[in-house]
């Protein structure tokens, strides 16, 4: 069963189409990761797909069930959680606020959302420590790991990640692709546009690379680092160095 498949999905902003006729699926405790050159509709893809922006073709299913509605409302509640490129935090709320937060639209009992934020601050201990501290205050490690604890707090059947890398010390950078490969044993369904593109094919089980708002090649990530199209689409070069 896929946690999160696109059928023939078109979007783009007015008349202007960026993503066309595109189809994907991830699975429970599986990496998906997309790459591509810088403007080839990754980000465009991972906002339709939030229900940020509207289908102009195709459709949506989660776990197996055809959305009718792909609005951001719809997309949060059937359990699709966005952490977008430049966390994007709320400045002025401290970070239990935040993590509170992840209850929004959801009705948790006290005990499921108590276990929830466990869950979180096992993954990121620095929340816990920092747990009184508004955003801006925060570093940059710090803040991407409290948008995806966010993000963590609605339980969502598939987690998607725009660039988390941008901004972070290599350290943090490790400790993040860590995370994300733990919450993979847990069963999380994760999907991931990563500019460092040999340290995303380490991690993820598939990819897929888009160019011109299209997938041109798909396949297990490891294989895709020596394929040509990924080369021809992206890097220019006759493959990538996995060691």
């Amino acid at each position: 069963m896929s946690a999160l498949r696109a059928v023939g999905v078109h979007a783009g902003y007015g008349p202007v189409p960026v993503v066309r006729a595109v189809d994907l699926h991830v699975s429970a405790g599986e990496i998906l990761a997309v790459v591509g050159a810088n403007g080839a509709g990754k980000t465009t893809l991972l906002t339709a797909l939030a229900g940020l922006l509207p289908l102009s073709g195709g459709h949506l299913e989660v776990a197996d069930a055809r959305l009718t509605r792909t609005g951001p409302e719809q997309l949060t509640d059937a359990g699709v959680a966005l952490v977008p490129e430049g966390r994007r935090l709320f400045q002025g709320l401290t970070v239990e606020e935040h993590l509170t937060l992840g209850r929004w639209r959801q009705r948790v009992p006290r005990a499921e959302f108590a276990e929830r934020r466990r869950h979180v601050v096992e993954l990121f201990p620095i929340l816990e420590i920092r747990k009184d501290a508004s955003a801006e205050v925060l570093s940059g490690g710090e803040q991407q790991m409290l948008a995806i604890g966010l993000a963590l707090m609605r339980a969502p059947k598939v987690l998607m990640l725009d660039e988390p890398s941008i901004g972070l010390a290599p350290v943090i950078i490790d400790l993040v692709f860590a995370v994300l490969d733990t919450l993979r044993a847990q069963g999380q369904a994760i999907i991931i546009v990563e500019q460092r593109v040999q340290k995303v094919l380490q991690l993820a089980d598939r990819a897929v690379v888009i160019q011109h708002g299209t997938i041109v090649a798909e396949g297990p990530a490891r294989e895709l680092a020596t394929d040509p199209r990924l080369h021809a689409a992206y890097l220019g070069a006759s493959s990538i160095d996995l060691d």
